[in-house]
């Protein structure tokens, strides 16, 4: 409690926004009579420095009822109290008058003895400004009452922060990304190399916390990017590339959001801060970003590919973003982009109207293009993915029913679940169930079309069990 009291003191005007926060715990120490002594000493001394530099003037009434108490009931604390007393009276001025009364009867009925109040208190009732020469003495004695307890702290104040010795080895042994196979592996991984930056680090304070990561597995998550940068700094720019690689092997191991996630947030913390962005491919970063929904992200690194070049596929990408993140506007503006941009070898794409849900014009386009493509799956299935977004299951089971024999086994299970669709749309059964058989049975729409088979067949077991 004494240290916590004097980091308070040292904190001075910072504490000035938290004043209320701060100031009646600390009086609640001088004023419960459970408390020990020497630990109401220290809060009274510590409102006496805080004083110097904070203004008490809205909670004076918080401060000077407490305090009253404490001269009444423990004489012990009356001479620091007093000293206490002089430092607010000093502060408040002729404001203080109202509580002369309150602190007179107190004074008289103990006999308190106390030089410097009464001088001042007898200034403040005939509304005399205090001089500057006793402003002048009070504050030569409140510093050389402070001076002990000051230098005990001068020497941490004045000594400059080291910077601590950094191992690169032991971290490449962290990083280093061999025999990682599961998902369980990959997340050891992230811990211990969240645990060794931090052991490692040459900021005293992130090395101070590497004792309480090892059991508090949230705290090196969040100080992960600080701990990051601290060493990066540190390191050769041969061990920076190796640290990249590393990254961007984590990177590419899929189903992993936690590793994802946190690597696209340490890039977007480096570019904010002034040792410069990490060196992580860009469109990696982008596609990453997209693959864990992180459409903000990506749509950052997305934008950066098209600023150095754009090409079809980075305007399909920002395209589907935009319409991700709900900017409607911008998507569209990006085909206005490309269609005013003739020149260019930008064409504007049927896909990029489909990612715009405007399946009328996509459709239209398609179709065009199928009159002197009529063998293009690609296009088929884009004509297909527009009627059935548009419930034209007619022509949807039309268009099936024209390309199924002439596909092999792949076209056919990219086709097979629209299909499908489209003849259960239309009560077409026995089309249903050819279709649904070209659906794998490890997918969620195999499962659910084939329960939707067996309860039109009163099938009802068999269709829990595919549901499942």
């Amino acid at each position: 409690m004494f240290q916590l009291l004097l980091a308070l003191q040292k904190f001075g005007n910072n504490l000035d926004d938290y004043l209320h926060l701060v100031l009646p715990p600390i009086v609640r120490l001088f004023d419960a009579a459970d408390c020990p002594v020497p630990v109401c000493r220290v809060a009274l001394e510590t409102v006496d420095h805080l004083a110097d530099t904070l203004d008490f003037t809205d909670m004076a009434s918080r401060i000077i009822h407490p305090l009253v108490r404490t001269l009444d009931s423990c004489p012990e604390l009356r001479a620091t109290g007093m000293e206490t007393l002089c430092a607010l009276v000093v502060q408040l001025g002729r404001k203080y008058q109202i509580f002369i009364p309150l602190v007179h009867r107190v004074v008289t009925k103990h006999k308190i003895n106390c030089q410097r109040y009464e001088v001042l208190s007898c200034k403040i009732l005939t509304e005399t400004t205090i001089a500057e020469e006793e402003d002048y003495l009070l504050m030569r004695h409140r510093l050389s009452r402070h001076k002990n307890r000051d230098l005990a702290l001068t020497s941490s104040d004045t000594t400059t922060i080291k910077r601590l010795h950094v191992s690169a080895g032991n971290l490449q042994r962290a990083w280093t990304a061999t025999r990682r196979v599961s998902k369980d592996d990959w997340l050891e991984w992230l811990r211990r190399l969240s645990i060794e930056l931090l052991k490692e680090s040459p900021s005293p304070a992130l090395r101070s916390c590497w004792a309480l990561a090892q059991t508090y597995s949230q705290l090196p998550r969040d100080l992960f990017n600080a701990a990051f940068v601290s060493c990066w700094t540190e390191l050769s720019e041969a061990l920076q590339k190796e640290l990249i690689q590393s990254l961007e092997q984590a990177l590419l191991v899929p189903d992993l959001p936690e590793i994802t996630q946190t690597i696209l947030n340490l890039a977007e913390f480096m570019e904010h801060c002034d040792k410069g962005p990490l060196p992580l491919d860009p469109q990696l970063l982008g596609e990453r970003a997209m693959h864990c929904r992180a459409y903000a992200k990506a749509l950052h690194y997305k934008e950066d590919e098209f600023h150095k070049g754009p090409n079809s596929q980075v305007f399909e990408s920002l395209i589907s973003i935009n319409n991700k993140l709900q900017q409607k506007e911008a998507a569209a503006g990006l085909l206005e982009y490309v269609m005013s941009h003739q020149a260019s070898d930008l064409k504007v794409q049927e896909r990029w109207y489909e990612k715009l849900h405007n399946w009328e014009v996509a459709l239209k386009l398609y179709q065009e293009r199928l009159e002197t493509n009529l063998d293009d799956i690609e296009l088929s299935l884009g004509q297909m993915r527009c009627l059935e977004a548009l419930g034209e299951w007619g022509q949807l089971h039309s268009v099936a029913n024209q390309h199924w024999n002439q596909l092999k086994d792949d076209g056919r299970q990219r086709m097979s679940r629209m299909a499908a669709a489209a003849a259960w749309g239309l009560g077409q059964w026995d089309s249903m169930e050819q279709y649904v058989n070209c659906i794998p049975r490890d997918t969620q729409d195999g499962a659910f079309y084939r329960a939707v088979l067996s309860v039109h067949r009163e099938q009802y077991s068999t269709a829990q069990q595919a549901s499942f």
